[in-house]
């Protein structure tokens, strides 16, 4: 990959017919950055794409498959995209402490924030497989006495209210509906989260407790 990349090269049409003439050949537009792109992402069943600079940290949109960019100003900052893997609408962008989630693709953004940055030892975020407003957004951990233990936020209105914390102390947390298959067509447990912490008297690995939350 080329360290410095003063352009990004992006077929309007993806594939080419094998008779195509000038009058139907694809279109091609290409457009210029000052830094290298990062972080490519399409919203499935779209033509809409985010795209990140590695050095300025700037955050682009296209509504048209990169036939045009703007940068989204407000996003300055932000460390990276993370799309829902469950809904096509919606994506972070985490920052050190100020965080921005967007529910129509990258239109508009509502931010909340956190006392201390994203963890960068597992993923930051958790996401509920039936439910884009209910998500776990996991802080750095504190590695001064081992072993790594850290905060847990969690939402339930997608960050309309502030999150509010679930844990100070987890190694790990993650829905019980973390993922489509695990009780898939079944309506309990809903609201049901999963937490490995720190024992009750004791900071080993192996004292750790699974604690269950049904708040």
């Amino acid at each position: 990959m080329m360290k410095y990349l003063k352009g990004l090269l992006l077929p309007a049409l993806l594939a080419l017919a094998p008779s195509a003439t000038a009058k139907n050949a694809p279109l091609v537009e290409t457009s210029t950055f000052s830094n290298e792109l990062v972080n490519l992402n399409y919203f499935d069943d779209s033509a809409v794409a985010l795209v990140q600079e590695l050095d300025s940290g700037k955050i682009f949109r296209s509504p048209d498959a990169g036939k045009q960019w703007k940068e989204l100003k407000e996003l300055r900052g932000g460390l990276g995209i993370i799309k829902n893997p469950y809904d096509n609408n919606v994506a972070l962008v985490l920052g050190e402490t100020t965080h921005r989630i967007t529910y129509d693709q990258g239109e508009s953004w509502t931010a909340f924030v956190t006392e201390y940055p994203p963890t960068f030892t597992g993923p930051p975020v958790s996401w509920h497989s039936q439910d884009n407003k209910k998500i776990l957004i996991h802080e750095v951990e504190d590695c001064f006495l081992a072993p790594c233990l850290g905060r847990t936020y969690y939402t339930e209105d997608g960050f309309k209210t502030e999150p509010k914390v679930l844990v100070e102390d987890r190694r790990m947390c993650q829905w019980a509906k973390g993922s489509e298959r695990f009780l898939e067509g079944q309506e309990k447990h809903d609201t049901r989260i999963l937490c490995i912490t720190k024992g009750k008297y004791s900071d080993r690995t192996k004292d750790f407790r699974l604690l269950v939350s049904d708040e």
